[in-house]
């Protein structure tokens, strides 16, 4: 759902008013007069003003004007700290960053209000913006004054005035700026601003840094470490440079603030340039390497307090950053603190705690009791693990089988017109992927396997083998109780069976190295895709791996030997012992119900699971091998009943678009990309130098743009 007209944006105003902030009082009422409160609300963060002047803040009596009060007057002022309290305070989904000396008219804040609805920042998450500032001089900050009450012009002449860059008037520009436009949640994910740093300087670029990795729209700038201490967008070189692209599509949509003029503030310890920036690279480098930042903010609007059992900095904690600003005010503490499976009782109710997260309880026998004493003591708790579809994962109160959530009257309703066609669209996607639960080979097809296999026109039993110290398989063997009796089972099934009309083809799991040869079947190459073998199945035999949810979707009747979730009339059908099994593979009246199993994947899919992209990393030997998540970047979270949207992950713009052409285009930034690899020597910071292959006319209309944007694009309109 888009951002609708009653939903606001929240405008974060950090500041300390005391006698050496210049005009404090009178440019922080002209930027409330100004602001629309139909489409923002604002919220002041008061970083420790001292008591003579909070006066200041009681004629504020306006019902879209919140305060944050910080008894913080013994500290430095922190701009960061204050602007990371104001998006943890903020009701709304999306949030700005404006400082005191900001400025700009009450248009245009309606047309960036409409500029965030266009983006759908409340659903695509991972999207933000930088509104672009130009510093004004001291002359230009008069000028800008005795313009304001042409309001209808206004726009125009600052903007004017901007383009054809009047030293005059504009100091210097600031495309990529601390005036971010972010999603609230996202901004909380990441952790905020990095607590290393204090006073004022470099901050923001960490910001910029990381959330720019969530949303790349180019290539990194080549020595993109490097603060060439310019905001000029002429040259694709140093961080400046890259964070520029976040403001310069908005300013081609005559979007921008004004900074207003001030004399340099004399605040004893708020500059820290020096120690900042150098702090700056070592940050940005080690988030590059193993995503080390903040751990995520708490959501003080959130209303909850959350107790969650991981360890610390550790990478399930990196992996579950989107779900923190969730759950309100939270804790995490490891589950080994707890020195008895009463222990985490105890300290819930000791501390108000009003829900529990824990990882798979069946990891371990401490996390297992204390997964019962949660049950027994009817609190309420969630539990994290991988889902059966492909990039999918739940946040259950219960895990796998012996969860609740899989009861046939919550999942078990017609469908739609609008909501067949989407599961059947969904369940047609993921046949013809190559998405899959474990890591497989290129996709072939049935028929290559057939032939590869020289089945002819036998028909196929496909078992997939499971690790035996599986927790579904440990605790929900079911009747054949353990991997070993499944092997004997599968090996009486392969007997039993006629070789002219069957064959059975094994699979292992991909983390392991060996299992126990079955005679009468045939091992497939481990790299075979999932899908082409249920594609080719007639039948699927295993104990209750996620592949038989996948084989409901291919439409292959599955035979289970333990127990599984995906159970039930329609679905897949349960063994009692190696006898009913055999039978159950030759019986020719499946009782397979398509409706069912598209009720049961919709359920599945809307309505339990959530989804996002991992990246993983894979420890112990031969023997032992894991695979353990590093990452997960959502695009759906289901949790506690609430649905949350992130969007897919964000594709980059073409070098082709207008975004890039003051750097010269595509052309211009691989040949300087390209050119700096080749001599390993540091480019020149002129663009002339480095764009000597380019025919006159390019260079012309890059100039152009540069020195006279709007004139550009009056003349690319106007020949279109």
């Amino acid at each position: 759902m888009k951002l609708g007209l009653d939903m606001k944006v929240t405008v974060v105003i950090p500041l300390r008013i005391t006698e050496l902030v210049y005009e404090a009082e009178e440019r922080l009422r002209k930027i409330i007069e100004t602001i629309p409160s139909f489409y923002f609300d604002i919220l002041i963060v008061d970083y420790g003003t001292p008591d003579k002047y909070k006066e200041v803040f009681n004629q504020f009596d306006f019902k879209h004007v919140n305060i944050v009060k910080l008894d913080v007057q013994d500290k430095i002022f922190s701009i960061s700290v204050a602007r990371d309290t104001g998006v943890q305070y903020a009701k709304t989904d999306i949030v700005f960053f404006h400082d005191i000396d900001f400025f700009a008219s009450s248009s245009m804040y309606e047309s960036l209000y409409f500029e965030i609805q266009s983006r759908d920042m409340q659903n695509n998450a991972r999207d933000f913006f930088c509104i672009p500032v130009f510093f004004l001089t001291k002359n230009g900050t008069e000028v800008f004054r005795t313009s304001l009450d042409e309001e209808r012009d206004f726009n125009f002449k600052i903007q004017n005035k901007i383009i054809k860059d009047d030293f005059d008037f504009v100091d210097f520009p600031a495309y990529g700026s601390s005036a971010i436009v972010v999603n609230k949640r996202h901004y909380l994910s990441i952790g905020g601003h990095s607590r290393e740093f204090f006073g004022h300087g470099a901050e923001d670029y960490d910001i910029l840094h990381r959330l720019s990795s969530y949303n790349q729209v180019g290539p990194r700038t080549v020595n993109y470490y490097k603060d060439l201490k310019s905001n000029q967008i002429n040259v694709y070189e140093g961080f400046r440079a890259f964070f520029a692209l976040y403001g310069i599509d908005v300013f081609q949509k005559s979007l921008f603030f004004v900074h207003l003029w001030h004399p340099t503030r004399q605040i004893p310890g708020y500059h820290q340039s020096n120690r900042n920036f150098s702090l700056l690279e070592k940050l940005m480098k080690e988030f590059d390497r193993d995503k080390t930042q903040p751990q995520p903010l708490m959501n003080l609007q959130g209303g909850g307090n959350a107790l969650v059992l991981i360890k610390a900095n550790s990478s399930i904690l990196n992996s579950l950053r989107q779900v923190f600003p969730l759950l309100g005010r939270y804790s995490i503490l490891d589950e080994d603190v707890f020195k008895t499976d009463m222990g985490v009782v105890e300290y819930v109710q000791r501390n108000n705690i009003n829900s529990v997260g824990l990882l798979n309880p069946y990891g371990n026998e401490h996390r297992l009791n204390i997964y019962r004493e949660l049950k027994t003591a009817g609190i309420n708790f969630w539990v994290f693990d991988r889902g059966a579809l492909p990039n999918s994962w739940f946040f259950d109160q219960g895990f796998n089988y012996d969860s609740n959530s899989y009861r046939q009257e919550l999942w078990d309703k017609k469908l739609t017109d609008k909501e067949d066609a989407e599961i059947t669209e969904y369940i047609s996607d993921l046949k013809s992927s190559e998405k899959s639960l474990e890591k497989n080979g290129a996709r072939t097809s049935a028929e290559f396997l057939r032939e590869k296999y020289s089945i002819s026109n036998r028909k196929v039993l496909f078992i997939p083998f499971q690790r035996p110290n599986d927790s579904v398989v440990k605790y929900f063997s079911g009747n054949v109780e353990s991997m070993s009796n499944f092997y004997s089972w599968v090996h009486f099934i392969s007997e039993s069976l006629d070789p002219s009309e069957w064959v059975v083809l094994t699979k292992k799991h991909p983390l392991e190295t060996t299992f126990p040869m079955v005679e009468n079947t045939i091992e497939v190459d481990p790299e075979t895709h999932i899908h082409d073998l249920l594609e080719l199945a007639d039948k699927v035999f295993l104990i209750n791996s996620g592949v038989g949810l996948l084989s409901l979707l291919f439409n292959t009747p599955v035979i289970c030997a333990g127990k599984a979730f995906y159970m039930g009339d329609g679905l897949a059908g349960e063994a009692a012992d190696k006898e009913h099994a055999l039978s159950l593979v030759l019986n020719k009246s499946d009782s397979l119900c398509l409706p069912k199993i598209k009720s049961f994947t919709y359920y599945l899919v809307n309505n339990l699971y959530s989804f996002g992209e991992s990246k993983y990393k894979y420890i112990g030997g031969a023997e032992n091998r894991q695979s353990i998540v590093k990452e997960i970047l959502f695009s759906t979270i289901n949790i506690a009943g609430e649905k949350y949207q992130y969007g897919e992950n964000i594709k980059g713009v073409s070098l082709d678009a207008p975004l890039f052409y003051s750097f010269g285009g595509r052309q211009g930034i691989k040949s300087l990309i390209n050119e700096s690899k080749k001599s390993k020597i540091k480019p020149s910071i002129h663009v002339k130098s480095k764009t000597k292959n380019f025919d006159s006319n390019f260079k012309r209309k890059a100039r152009k743009l540069v020195k006279h944007p709007v004139l550009f694009f009056k003349d690319m309109i106007a020949k279109w």
